[in-house]
């Protein structure tokens, strides 16, 4: 193998952070660190918080998670080699050996010059390629479903927390007001429109939910308002800031927060 080929052989390898970590004692968090002061900015004179660009730092192989955060951190021998040159001893002895074993473990390149022996290597190589894709895809699908089943958990605990207008008014005491009269303070405050739907700006905040029936009624979906838990703290301290401004004299006589 002359030193071309060498060179090229050694190129595909990489450490990845976890093993960093894994061999030095570090939490994967520190090594991030690390990686980003000594090579992002000292070696490559990156802003901290600026993005990497791959194309322009090839060595380094940064693996996102769904959130956008790093999960993974891959070098190549150069950069790893830069990373633990402030290292203990004992760590940057473990990490050369681990790096001469991924080394050995290298496959021979195919005599290209063969054109059968070439031929193998791309199917092979291909083959490499769609298995790593697949699981890829196979990750990101597992991830999708898992952020899928936290949505619907946390929308379901919204959801069980839920209740209607006139238990709303009934669960307090500091509400001296029936369930039409507080429809009334609500529309007066213009926190409901006249058919009493909240207005948007209120449900995007989370105050509330305009649930449609499960039925038609009369050939049309009928619409119920829910306060959501959130909605019923905000209600409760509004309504008490109302009564501390205008007494309880002011409500029914159209005067406004």
């Amino acid at each position: 193998m002359n030193n071309a080929q060498q060179m090229l052989l050694h190129s595909s390898l990489t450490m990845s952070s976890t093993d960093i970590a894994t061999l030095t004692g570090k939490q994967k968090k520190h090594v991030h660190k690390d990686i980003k002061d000594q090579l992002l900015i000292s070696l490559y004179g990156l802003k901290d918080g600026q993005d990497l660009d791959h194309e322009q730092i090839q060595g380094i192989t940064v693996v996102l998670d769904n959130r956008g955060y790093w999960s993974e951190v891959l070098l190549d021998r150069y950069h790893t080699d830069i990373l633990i040159s402030g290292y203990e001893v004992k760590y940057r002895a473990a990490i050369v050996k681990r790096w001469h074993e991924l080394e050995s473990a290298q496959p021979k390149l195919p005599n290209f010059s063969d054109e059968i022996e070439a031929a193998k290597a791309w199917i092979e190589a291909k083959k490499s390629e769609k298995a790593a894709l697949a699981l890829v895809t196979s990750q990101k699908a597992t991830i999708k479903h898992k952020d899928e089943l936290i949505c619907a958990s946390n929308e379901a605990s919204i959801k069980a927390g839920e209740i209607l207008i006139r238990e709303f008014v009934k669960s307090n005491d500091i509400i001296d007001l029936g369930e039409k009269q507080f429809y009334a303070w609500l529309r007066e405050q213009g926190i409901v429109s006249e058919d009493n739907e909240p207005y948007q700006r209120y449900v995007n905040s989370g105050y509330f939910r305009y649930k449609p029936s499960d039925k038609p009624y009369g050939g049309k979906v009928r619409y119920t308002l829910m306060v959501t838990p959130r909605g019923k703290v905000w209600l409760a301290a509004k309504y008490m800031a109302y009564i501390d401004a205008h007494g309880f004299s002011a409500l029914g006589n159209g005067e406004a927060a």
